[in-house]
């Protein structure tokens, strides 16, 4: 079982490589307009950004199924 913490400390690595690597200016952490939270009770990434955003993070391939 993993602890809090270590899914926090992963989360947050999720978050910053996402933040870094596509699309950097869009995020706020950047100066954009776009953030990303985790929420912990359904361990889930909350994206807030343009539907293209979401486009390129789960619908262009990026991200294999």
């Amino acid at each position: 079982m993993f602890s809090r913490a270590f899914m926090l400390q992963n989360a947050q690595m999720i978050i910053n490589s996402i933040e870094s690597s596509v699309e950097p200016q869009m995020w706020k952490s950047n100066g954009g307009p776009g953030s990303i939270t985790f929420h912990e009770p359904s361990q889930s990434l909350v994206i807030r950004a343009s539907a293209e955003m979401h486009y390129m993070l789960g619908g262009a391939g990026m991200i294999s199924r």
